[in-house]
């Protein structure tokens, strides 16, 4: 059983905070993998830039 818990904690994290793992901002039911593989199968993420606003 603890190694249920562990085991869905640790996907929880990696869906959170891996770029291809996390939600599509505009159709939250496709990851950002499954939408790049939707405009053309193979492409990639080669650079990103995250941007915070505020404190």
């Amino acid at each position: 059983m603890i190694e249920k818990i562990a085991l869905g904690k640790l996907n929880k994290f990696y869906q959170e905070s891996t770029l291809l793992n996390q939600s599509f901002i505009k159709d939250e039911k496709k990851t950002i993998r499954q939408y790049l593989d939707g405009v053309e199968k193979g492409l990639t993420v080669t650079k990103f830039k995250r941007v915070q606003i505020g404190g």
